[in-house]
């Protein structure tokens, strides 16, 4: 979703509200609950500007108080991202689900992501320097999902992992809070923006 922010310069100051006003449609039932998200972290350890800062800690992150069905349904997970941390796997997205992960995430030099059994890794990208947008889209009905960075598609492959059938298609079925910033299932901070 794309919208503006509410203080429109990001800064932040005790006891103000962030907002933002969406500009475009939001499909339906997604706001009919308290749609508020926690950031967790203090001060010296999570910084607000225009865009959220992760410190690559395992305590920060931010996270949705309610739940969220993705049962059988398409999806598209979408970011700026600036990584500056090189570790193996930095996650951007989480669903908070340890029986059926889902989860979306930059790993130094290509994209990986899990869809409930299976694991998929992106073709090696170029590096990310600057702000770029990565996505990860899902669509249940042919179980096929896409890795994109910037514009362009990029090809991936199933990762070979003891738990993954070598040519398993995704499935998802399951429920949890969003997760920006870190896993539910183990702990792969992001770092950087």
């Amino acid at each position: 979703l794309f919208g503006t922010p509410t203080p429109a310069d990001g800064i932040l100051s005790v006891g103000d509200v962030l907002s933002l006003r969406f500009s475009e449609p939001i499909a339906g039932n997604l706001l009919d609950e308290d749609v508020n998200f926690e950031v967790i972290g203090t001060d010296d350890v999570l910084s607000l500007t225009t865009s959220l800062h992760f410190t690559g800690e395992s305590s920060c992150y931010a996270r949705t108080k309610v739940t969220r069905n993705m049962n059988a349904r398409p999806f598209t997970i979408e970011a700026m991202i600036k990584p500056t941390g090189n570790a193996a796997l930095q996650t951007i997205f989480a669903l908070d689900n340890e029986k059926e992960p889902l989860w979306f995430a930059w790993a130094g030099d290509h994209l990986e992501a899990q869809i409930g059994k299976v694991r998929l890794q992106s073709a090696t990208v170029e590096p990310i320097l600057d702000f770029t947008r990565v996505a990860l889209t899902y669509n249940p009905e042919d179980s096929i999902a896409r890795f994109f960075v910037g514009t362009q598609e990029v090809n991936y492959k199933i990762k070979n992992d003891e738990d993954n059938e070598n040519n398993a298609k995704p499935s998802y079925h399951s429920a949890g809070q969003l997760i920006w910033g870190n896993n539910a299932t183990y702990d792969a901070p992001f770092q950087g923006d």
